[in-house]
């Protein structure tokens, strides 16, 4: 059964609309999407620019075994409600919490030239109505402690941090002299 399309008009922004991927859509999102998995897992030193592309590669394809059509898995093409115009994508799930049902944010990409329009927002409003029909209680997501532009719209819209990760790179030191 196909998903429908599920609009969402904001007054305080642009409406988008969030239309399922095409197998056409989802081969582009994961050439972008692992491009950009590549640059923030190396910003965040959690692999070198050598191991990178093979990390998030492996990560997908564990993540994702049968692609666009692995079970709980959904995927959006996130369109201005305005011009239909394609702004970016959506990767979203849900799994079990403590509280009961829990959407989740695997990934959300507004397009860079896109973005500070609303989008990213719009997007959040259109994906937490779909996760409340069908019975989430609330919504997760992973965001990377660099991208401070991610963060602050999160917090904007009410998510809070529930795990911080934090790691301390050492200055390199001389090597150990023999006594």
């Amino acid at each position: 059964m196909a998903e429908a399309t599920m609009v969402i008009a904001d007054s305080a922004g642009p409406g988008v609309c969030l239309t399922p991927m095409t197998s056409d859509d989802y081969a582009a999102y994961v050439a972008v999407s692992d491009a950009c998995g590549v640059r923030d897992t190396v910003a965040a030193g959690i692999f070198t620019p050598d191991q990178a592309g093979e990390a998030i590669t492996a990560m997908r394809q564990r993540s994702l075994p049968g692609g666009l059509s692995t079970p709980g898995h959904h995927f959006y093409v996130i369109r201005s409600a305005a011009t239909g115009d394609r702004v970016g994508s959506l990767w979203y799930t849900t799994k079990m919490a403590a509280n009961g049902k829990q959407g989740y944010v695997m990934d959300i990409q507004i397009d860079p030239e896109q973005r500070g329009r609303g989008l990213g927002r719009a997007a959040f409003a259109a994906i937490e109505r779909l996760a409340a029909s069908q019975g989430c209680v609330e919504m997760g997501l992973t965001v990377f402690g660099h991208n401070a532009v991610a963060l602050a719209m999160y917090r904007k819209l009410g998510y809070a941090e529930t795990i911080i990760s934090m790691r301390k790179v050492f200055e390199a030191t001389p090597p150990a002299r023999p006594e």
